[in-house]
C-alpha cells in the first residue's frame, strides 16, 4: 500500500530523554568543551560521520547530498552558538549540537570512535546543558543506531515516543 502512494523508505525514531536526577555523569581527565571553534574545523569532522543515518541509508539520496544536509544543519547550529566542540587534550575530536534542551546533532572523529570515550564527552555536554537550568534533556535517534542507543542508556537516558518516518518521492 505504501509503495502504491510513492513511499519507499521507513525508519523508526525514538526519543531518548533524561531527567537530571537520573543522569549518570562520567568524568575523564583531558576532556572538556569549547565554544570557540571555526565552522571549518567542525565540518571536517562532520564529513561522512553520519553514514549510518537515514539520509545516507536512503538509496534515493546520494552521499554528497546527505553530507550537505548535515553540513548545513551544523552551520546553522554554529551560527546560533549551539554547538560544543568536544576537546581531548587540546585537540578537537567531535562536536555536540543542541537547541535549548534538545540534543540534535553529534559526532566523533572517526579516529576516536570505538575507544570508550563518547560517554565522557556526552557527559560533559549534558552536564553543561543541565547547568543551564534544564531539568530534562531529550534527543531523537534511529532505533537502528545501536551504538547511540547504548551510549544514551549508559548516561541514564530512557526511551519513549517511537515514531515511523516515511520517505516519499514527489515528482
Amino acid at each position: 500500500m505504501l509503495h502504491r502512494y510513492g513511499f519507499y523508505y521507513c525508519d523508526t525514531l525514538v526519543e531518548p530523554y533524561c531527567k537530571i536526577e537520573d543522569f549518570v555523569d562520567s568524568k575523564h581527565q583531558g576532556i572538556y568543551l569549547s565554544t570557540s571553534l571555526s565552522i571549518g574545523e567542525l565540518i571536517s569532522i562532520s564529513q561522512d560521520a553520519f553514514l549510518h543515518g537515514r539520509f545516507h541509508r536512503d538509496f534515493n539520496i546520494d552521499n554528497s547530498t546527505a553530507n550537505l544536509r548535515y553540513d548545513l544543519w551544523l552551520r546553522d547550529l554554529h551560527r546560533e552558538r549551539n554547538v560544543f566542540g568536544l576537546m581531548y587534550y587540546r585537540q578537537l575530536v567531535g562536536f555536540f549540537g543542541f537547541s535549548t534542551n534538545k540534543i540534535v546533532l553529534h559526532a566523533l572523529d572517526k579516529d576516536y570512535k570505538g575507544k570508550g570515550l563518547a560517554k565522557y564527552f556526552w557527559s560533559a555536554a549534558c552536564r553543561e546543558l543541565f547547568s543551564s537550568g534544564y531539568s530534562e534533556l531529550t534527543s531523537s535517534i534511529s532505533a537502528a543506531n545501536i551504538p547511540a542507543l547504548n551510549l544514551y542508556s549508559s548516561l541514564g537516558f530512557r526511551f519513549r515516543h517511537p515514531k515511523d518516518i516515511y520517505h516519499l518521492i514527489i515528482d
